[in-house]
């Protein structure tokens, strides 16, 4: 995405500078779905520039941040926002069945990368899920219900994000092929235990 393609709500956030303030994290909401889609557009274009086409990006962010797509996931899986400073910089998606919990997404702005924010992201997000039980959120946790793992997958060439999923304590356990609106997307699967 181009500079004067970004919605003006963000512009503040693409901006390099010095950063103060804690960072906050909380709940998505419904009123939050443009937001989501507006850093989507500028996370992907930083994160896959080089290695998935704008076009191919675009096809992938309609049918994965679609309205419909991010309503579901808002209201059935922990959905978490980070903000510093009052600026969106990341957020996470996670869903649970059982005992494992499914890493979703987990993208942060580039102006917030390297200060905690993908680290606080799921810190907060396993600590939810592991308040919650069985299928649905956010029922109190019974006993033996707690989450064992996290599993997720990572593009295959976001070397980016495959480092920042050792240092969290992720193992890379294999490879598969995934296609979205007709992208071919390699990917590695990646797995944390919980204790």
């Amino acid at each position: 995405m181009k500079r004067d393609e970004i919605p003006d709500s963000l512009k503040s956030v693409t901006e390099p500078g010095a950063l103060s303030g804690e960072i906050l994290i909380r709940q998505a909401s419904l009123d939050d779905i443009r937001l989501i889609q507006d850093m989507a557009r500028i996370i992907w274009a930083d994160t896959y520039a080089g290695y998935i086409s704008e076009e191919d990006q675009s096809r992938v962010l309609e049918h994965s941040y679609s309205q419909a797509s991010l309503k579901k996931s808002i209201e059935d899986d922990i959905f978490l926002l980070a903000e510093i400073s009052g600026e969106a910089a990341g957020y996470i998606d996670m869903g649970r069945q059982d005992e494992v919990l499914h890493l979703h997404r987990l993208y942060v702005m580039s102006k917030f990368q390297r200060l905690g924010t993908g680290r606080r992201l799921l810190d907060e997000a396993i600590a939810v899920a592991k308040r919650c039980s069985g299928d649905g959120f956010p029922s109190p946790a019974e006993k033996g219900s707690i989450p064992k793992v996290v599993v997720a997958t990572v593009e295959e060439g976001n070397q980016k994000a495959r480092r920042f999923y050792r240092k969290m304590g992720f193992a890379e356990e294999g490879s598969t092929t995934m296609t979205i609106q007709g992208v071919k997307m390699p990917l590695i699967y990646i797995v944390m235990r919980l204790s």
